[in-house]
């Protein structure tokens, strides 16, 4: 006996409901969960070994209140510089630098002496990510979401999980740089936006700012010791 298009169309509907998971939605298979957490250590990889200059805005939810700040980063390996709201960190001709703004206005700066090779800085921070999706019991689950994102869903409880509940991250395809972030944790969202980005960095985006303040007001500058005759340098050389 032939069954009527209804009937055959609400069997389908008893079927489908027997076979997927409680949620709406079948599970992604762990080997689905494994190509797309190599997807994102590619990336991630990418925007850490390419060249590029980006201007952002960080912003922090928590309830009704917010703050924001800009955001200028640039990677030209193996120097890279990051300002935030003021904030400098990075290297620059093999040297580590940071900067502080002060509260009377301006900033000091300091050199934390010859920067560690650039090949096993990308190797540690890229060994301490792929180590959250891995394991019988993975911290994470990573997601490809097409267009260059990525998301993160938190699997197990930890006290302070590095990318709170659930985090989306996007990757610039021409260039690499990370485009946009957000991070979801337990009572605040963190969302940064990449307002434009450059595939080569100007020499400015690439130079730490000097030490500087008002009139009247004092800073504290660490400077490398000069290098004494017949002395090993210790300005070092960039990594490559």
């Amino acid at each position: 006996m032939a069954f009527s298009a209804s009937a055959r169309t609400a069997a389908a509907l008893v079927m489908l409901a027997a076979c997927t998971p409680h949620g709406g939605s079948s599970a992604p298979s762990p080997a689905a969960d494994r190509r797309s957490a190599d997807a994102l250590l590619a990336a991630w990889r990418r925007s850490l070994t390419t060249t590029w200059a980006i201007d952002a805005v960080f912003e922090r939810r928590v309830g009704s209140k917010h703050v924001s700040y800009d955001i200028r980063e640039a990677r030209r390996p193996p120097d890279h510089l990051r300002d935030a709201g003021g904030s400098v960190e990075g290297q620059v001709n093999g040297r580590v630098v940071g900067c502080t703004p002060l509260s009377t206005g301006g900033v000091t700066c300091r050199d934390g002496g010859p920067a560690p090779a650039y090949d096993d800085e990308v190797r540690s921070e890229l060994d301490t990510l792929a180590g959250y999706f891995s394991g019988t019991n993975p911290l994470y689950r990573a997601a490809s979401l097409g267009g260059g994102c990525f998301g993160l869903t938190l699997r197990r409880t930890i006290l302070a999980p590095p990318y709170g509940q659930t985090a989306r991250f996007c990757f610039d395809r021409a260039t690499g740089a990370p485009s946009s972030s957000e991070v979801h944790k337990r009572g605040s969202v963190d969302v940064t936006r990449a307002t434009a980005i450059r595939a080569k960095p100007t020499a400015a985006d690439l130079t730490p700012p000097s030490s500087s303040a008002p009139p009247g007001s004092t800073t504290t500058t660490l400077t490398p010791p000069p290098t004494q005759p017949g002395a090993p340098s210790t300005t070092g050389s960039p990594a490559t």
